[in-house]
């Protein structure tokens, strides 16, 4: 079941009831889109879903802040 909806449903009541004020900002986890299942995620952007049209292959990198500071690096500039 998608219960993201629901998130907004009882955001809507709390700001008729005044526990949320005009002018706050609220974030809401929706996590109907697979944030579940971190093995069909990894399926998606692996090649193992047939629809992954939207994939992002992984990038192998090491696992140290040098690394992944380079990394981050071709891809910021």
């Amino acid at each position: 079941h998608n219960l993201s909806g629901l998130a907004n449903a009882v955001l809507r009541k709390l700001a008729a009831k005044g526990v949320i004020q005009p002018g706050q900002t609220v974030v809401s986890i929706l996590t109907g889109n697979l944030l579940k299942d971190p093995g069909a995620t990894v399926a998606y952007h692996t090649g193992d879903w047939p629809e992954a049209r939207l994939a992002n292959a992984p990038i192998k990198i090491e696992a140290d802040l040098a690394s992944i500071e380079k990394m981050l690096e071709r891809y910021i500039h």
